[in-house]
């Protein structure tokens, strides 16, 4: 009899601890894609005023980034000036709805409130956006980020 319960007790000692080191230790999907959408736009705002160097904030964005959006954001960057573009104050995150998880992709629609400061004035402007995660090795990174 021994022995049949040292067959449960394992099994359910493994499953506790599993759960509890992947369930608490990371961050939700909503935080997450939250995160990687404030680092783009922090890194992006930088290498488009000059703020960091062109090689470097490729790499930044290769942290984050996977195609087709990495490659997109590397020509943005390498073709527009700094003067074309206002400036990010704030993201308000309105919504952030998961709508798909199949196999290495995830996907949402997310609403955001921009603060923006422009030569003359600062304003608000909101936008909905179809977000792609993709995952690349061990950890998901953004895949695409458009209007909807």
């Amino acid at each position: 009899m021994k022995r049949k319960y040292n067959l449960l007790v394992l099994p359910a000692v493994v499953i506790i601890a599993i759960s509890i080191f992947s369930g608490f230790t990371g961050q939700s999907d909503t935080d997450y894609v939250k995160s990687l959408l404030e680092q783009r736009t922090d890194v992006l705002q930088k290498g488009f005023y000059g703020q960091t160097l062109l090689d470097e904030t490729e790499k930044k964005l290769v942290e984050i980034e996977t195609y087709p959006l990495l490659t997109e954001d590397i020509e943005n960057l390498r073709e527009w000036e700094a003067s074309e573009l206002d400036i990010v104050n704030q993201m308000n995150f309105i919504k952030v709805e998961k709508t798909h998880n199949f196999l290495r992709y995830k996907t949402y629609n997310v609403t955001i409130s921009w603060d923006m400061r422009s030569l003359s004035e600062n304003y608000t402007m909101r936008g909905d956006y179809y977000v792609v995660l993709k995952k690349d090795g061990l950890d998901y990174k953004l895949s695409q980020f458009n209007p909807r």
